[in-house]
């Protein structure tokens, strides 16, 4: 099923070393200059992702994004990077290309082919593994991973011929929303080949025998956390930023909560513990110490729920989303090599960053993951009065808000320095910002009213990336 590069339908219409490629449809391009990979074709420089936001239609939260792939794994990890996106799996049989290393023009090419079967907004990914072997200048196996290694000698065979030389993993994602232009971005991350023998631990791909620089272990047994690891995760930043027309610039909190134990507990069991051991609280709070980010030790509003231990840092971020993400896996990955398991990251923007949803038209076009947030801490809750407390904030109108009466709002309670420090919580979904605080400061001021005063007031936030949105209403029965 192989096509020559003289029959390609478009052009690159990007520099050469670009890391947002895009690709032009053009039947009447002379693609047999395309016989050197990566050869720039075009003059036209400037069509890059500021044109696709402005040539295109807003983006629409309820189209399917199909992701075209056979493979499970990869489609959980990549829905997890894109998390609220509508993404749908799609496994189709493409054509593909053998004259060419360059794995920008292989995905475009397979994505404007995907493009005639879905009729929809496509993605597809294109990997390599490019290893190292002495006397040899190409890469092996390359882009070919699966029919020389999955498919011909065997995972176990290469890793055994193979373990301890250099490889490097590379991925490039194609996006196409009209069949015609194409937008590609890439990424890669260095490592080695190894054989952990009888320790092996089947994986996708290249998992079980590829192992990342700063790390111990091959990807497989990383499989819960490759999300944050691997090289996938800033082209699907990338890619969510241009999907949404979205980049957030402005200020960011982020957050990372870590299991109750450590992670070898944590992966014996499977469970998280209601409580946190106090000398493992000690552990958290000194490690978030050094990485530089301030600790949070939550107790939530239910004794059956997990308590909470989370990271909390501010940052400026004028790149948007992607510099904002790159941020939070980077304290994901301190706390993981420090023994944290990681089962949530969080990303909230501030109320009032760029492109923020301000009004409830705008708040319709977003991502359903996205919502806006509200803390405040209550001077005081008396035993006597925490009834009367509760039944407040279960009294909270809880949907219809909002100018066409799709808005959510949720409220609950949490506490902090062991039971001593109440907060009330809020979340509003599918409304803008001024809907959102008219909601939120008619609860404080009933609260108010009733004797509740409010001592402190958190500064509202955006939620742009929730990787685990139930976490907070989770129960251990």
């Amino acid at each position: 099923m192989a096509s020559s590069l003289v029959d390609l339908p478009f052009r690159e219409t990007t520099k050469v070393g670009d890391l947002h490629r895009t690709f032009q449809a053009n039947d009447k391009a002379n693609w047999g200059l395309l016989a050197t990979p990566v050869k720039v074709i075009s003059s036209l420089w400037n069509i890059a992702a500021e044109a696709f936001s402005s040539q295109n239609p807003p983006f629409n939260p309820q189209q399917s994004i199909y992701f075209v792939t056979s493979r499970a794994a990869k489609f959980s990890e990549v829905a997890k990077l894109l998390k609220g996106l509508p993404l749908v799996q799609k496994d189709l049989l493409l054509p593909s290309l053998e004259k060419t290393k360059d794995l920008a023009i292989v995905a475009a090419y397979r994505a404007l082919k995907a493009f005639k079967q879905t009729q929809g907004a496509t993605l597809l990914e294109e990997t390599a593994l490019d290893v190292k072997v002495d006397g040899y200048e190409n890469a092996y196996p390359g882009r070919f991973f699966k029919e020389v290694v999955e498919l011909g000698m065997g995972k176990r065979a290469f890793a055994e011929l193979y373990k301890g030389c250099a490889a490097i993993f590379r991925t490039v994602f194609a996006y196409t929303e009209d069949g015609k232009t194409v937008h590609v971005f890439n990424n890669e991350v260095s490592g080695k080949i190894v054989h952990p023998g009888d320790e092996w631990e089947e994986g996708d791909g290249s998992d079980p025998l590829f192992q990342m620089n700063g790390y111990q272990v091959p990807m497989s047994r990383l499989n819960a956390y490759k999300h944050f690891l691997y090289a996938r995760q800033f082209p699907c930043a990338e890619l969510r930023t241009m999907i949404e027309r979205k980049t957030y610039a402005g200020v960011y909190e982020l957050h990372v909560t870590v299991a109750n134990t450590d992670i070898a507990t944590w992966e014996q069991s499977g469970q998280n513990p209601l409580h946190p051991k106090d000398e493992y609280v000690d552990t958290f709070r000194q490690a978030c110490n050094e990485i530089g980010v301030k600790s949070l030790v939550i107790q939530m509003d239910n004794q059956k729920k997990p308590d909470q231990l989370q990271t909390a840092v501010y940052v400026s971020c004028k790149e948007g989303y992607p510099e904002a993400q790159k941020k939070i896996h980077g304290i994901a990955q301190d706390l993981l090599k420090r023994g944290f398991p990681i089962v949530r990251n969080r990303i909230e923007a501030m109320l009032h960053n760029q492109e923020t949803p301000k009004n409830d038209d705008e708040a319709l076009v977003v991502s359903d993951g996205n919502y806006f947030e509200f803390h405040a801490r209550l001077a005081e809750v008396p035993p006597d009065k925490k009834e009367a407390f509760k039944k407040i904030l279960s009294d909270q109108p809880s949907s219809g808000l909002g100018s066409y009466e799709k808005g959510r709002f949720s409220v609950a309670f949490s506490t902090v320095g062991g039971g001593e420090r109440y907060f009330v919580n809020a979340k509003a979904h599918k409304v803008g910002a001024s809907t959102a605080l008219i909601a939120w400061e008619a609860l404080l001021k009933e609260l108010e009213e009733n004797g509740f005063a409010i001592s402190k007031r958190v500064k509202p936030e955006y939620c742009i990336f929730d990787e685990k949105p139930n976490l907070d209403y989770l129960e251990i029965q």
